[in-house]
């Protein structure tokens, strides 16, 4: 069968674009320079592979998945260096924050965004509310805001 992605992004210094598809559980990892496939990202333990986000500084892709888990991978040898499970709920979307300090990310069906501390592991804020399943979240520039769509758009 057919897979498509579920979500595209760019490293910050463009050289490497990730591609998540739900069909098959996997990230792609490939050039820009030369459109080849460097990598694809993998594990048995994930059902649905969609949220991604690499952190500003180039060196560590974040992925989601409805295992309530969040994994960092290092882009430098790809292997995954951290793995937490974030209960309850799937993740359904991650975005870091400029500085690479926070971790932004949405659970389930709850529509909790969580804000993260990237090196101690924890959540320092969760904003809940009436949302429903988060689509999308990005940080404003100066990491004041996060900006959100729902499945509602």
């Amino acid at each position: 069968t057919d897979t498509f992605p579920s979500e595209v992004k760019f490293s910050s210094d463009g050289k490497l674009l990730a591609l998540s598809a739900n069909e098959d559980d996997t990230i792609s990892i490939f050039s820009t320079e030369t459109g080849r496939l460097i990598k694809s990202l993998s594990d048995d333990r994930t059902s649905l592979v969609s949220p991604i986000a690499f952190s500003p500084n180039g060196e560590i892709l974040v992925s989601g998945n409805d295992l309530e888990t969040i994994k960092f991978w290092n882009v430098k040898t790809w292997k995954e260096n951290k793995l937490y499970k974030i209960p309850p709920g799937w993740i359904t979307a991650v975005a870091f924050s400029a500085d690479g300090k926070t971790l932004a990310f949405s659970e389930g069906e709850s529509g909790n965004i969580k804000l993260w501390d990237f090196k101690l592991g924890k959540v320092l804020k969760t904003f809940s509310g009436n949302i429903d399943l988060v689509s999308s979240l990005t940080f404003s520039p100066d990491e004041k805001f996060i900006a959100i769509t729902d499945i509602q758009g």
